[in-house]
């Protein structure tokens, strides 16, 4: 598995038993902690930094909540160009272990392109 070991889970806060993204990190050995997007901008700023933010968009998310998510991507990476954002669709939710092939690919794509920590 990749360098990447702490990862910043952002969703709506609305957690349900099929909110499992944090589950599934944990069972490919990542760390992760789970903000809503509310508190992610305040919280992410007193964390150590993170290897990668992940955005959980709900399936059900209409155009206000994506427009949201998509502008804190963007200040994310406008904050710190280094730090891999990987956005992922909640329509994968639905499914028992959806999400663990999506995220090993773009983790390990992230941790390729992230520079080395110093």
């Amino acid at each position: 598995m990749p360098d990447l070991k702490r990862i910043i889970v952002v969703d709506t806060g609305d957690r349900g038993p099929d909110a499992t993204v944090s589950a599934e990190l944990a069972e490919l050995g990542i760390m992760s902690v789970t903000l809503s997007l509310e508190a992610a901008a305040e919280v992410i700023g007193t964390l150590p930094e993170p290897d990668a933010v992940l955005l959980h968009l709900p399936d059900e998310a209409g155009p206000a909540i994506r427009a949201d998510f998509a502008a804190f991507a963007d200040e994310l990476e406008a904050s710190n160009p280094t730090l891999p954002v990987i956005i992922i669709d909640g329509a994968a939710d639905q499914i028992v272990g959806g999400h663990i092939s999506f995220l090993q690919g773009q983790i390990s794509a992230a941790s390729v392109a992230k520079p080395p920590r110093i």
